[in-house]
C-alpha cells in the first residue's frame, strides 16, 4: 500500500529546492550584471585602434577617440594602450589622425582664427576635404577652394530663392584639362558620394590614384596605400 511521505521529509526536499533555485538567480543575476558592466565600460570609453601622424609624418600606434563625424572634431583623445592616461591633441599639434575603420582627419587653416581638422575624403592629383557640411578641394600644391552653394535671393517674380551652384563653375574650371570630368562638374550634387566619384575620376583622367577614405562609415579602398612616408598625406 502506498504511505504518503513523511512531513519532514518533504519539507527537506523543499529547503533544498528553494536554495538551488536562489543559488541559480543569484548566478544569473551576477553574469547579467557583469555583461552590463563590461558593455557599458566599452561603449562610455569610445576608443579605436587609429595612430596620430606627427608633423615629421612619423605614425604613433595608439588608441583614439573623437566626437562624432556629423560634427568636424575640435581635438581627440590619445592612448598609447587601454592602461595609459589619455592627451588631448588639438589642430595644429599634430599633422593629423587616422582610424582603422578609415577615417582621415588632416590639421589645416581653412582662413579662420586657427587650424581646423579637416576630414580627408580623396587623395590624389585633387584632394578632396570636408568640414562640417563644407567641402574643400585643392589640385596640386594650389590654395584650398571651398565649394560653395549659397542661396541666391530673386529679386523679381513670384519664384523662390535658389541655389547659386558656383561650386559646378568652379569644379569645371578647376578640372578643364580633362573634359569629361570638366564636363561632369557642372551637374554634380554637393555630396560624399558624388563628388568623391568625381575627383576620382578626374584624378584618374590625369594618370593619378586615388586613395579614397571613409566615405558613410565605409571603408573605400584604392590602388594606392595610405601608408607612404610613414602615413597617410594630403600632398
Amino acid at each position: 500500500m502506498f504511505s504518503p511521505p513523511k512531513i519532514s521529509g518533504a519539507t527537506n526536499l523543499l529547503k533544498r529546492a528553494k536554495v538551488s533555485y536562489f543559488s541559480a538567480m543569484r548566478l544569473g543575476l551576477l553574469l547579467f550584471l557583469v555583461t552590463v558592466i563590461h558593455t557599458a565600460d566599452g561603449q562610455s570609453s569610445g576608443y579605436q585602434g587609429g595612430f596620430l601622424l606627427t608633423h615629421r609624418l612619423d605614425t604613433v600606434k595608439g588608441l583614439i577617440r573623437f566626437q562624432s563625424r556629423s560634427a568636424s572634431p575640435s581635438s581627440c583623445q590619445f592612448k598609447a594602450d587601454r592602461k595609459a592616461a589619455a592627451k588631448e591633441y588639438e589642430p595644429g599639434s599634430i599633422h593629423g589622425f587616422c582610424t582603422d575603420d578609415g577615417a582621415y582627419y588632416y590639421s589645416r587653416s581653412i582662413g579662420r582664427t586657427s587650424d581646423v581638422f579637416l576630414e580627408v575624403l580623396v587623395r590624389g592629383y585633387m584632394n578632396l576635404f570636408k568640414f562640417g557640411d563644407i567641402y574643400f578641394v585643392e589640385k596640386g600644391d594650389s590654395v584650398f577652394f571651398e565649394l560653395s552653394d549659397e542661396i541666391e535671393p530673386m529679386q523679381e517674380g513670384p519664384r523662390p530663392d535658389q541655389r547659386s551652384r558656383n561650386y559646378t563653375r568652379m569644379l569645371s574650371l578647376l578640372m578643364n584639362d580633362c573634359p569629361e570630368a570638366s564636363q561632369r562638374a557642372t551637374a554634380v550634387a554637393l555630396k560624399d558620394k558624388t563628388l568623391v566619384g568625381l575627383v576620382t575620376f578626374y584624378n584618374t583622367c590625369r594618370g593619378s590614384a586615388s586613395t579614397l577614405f571613409r566615405v558613410k562609415g565605409k571603408v573605400k579602398r584604392s590602388t594606392k596605400s595610405r601608408h607612404q612616408s610613414g602615413g597617410p598625406s594630403p600632398n
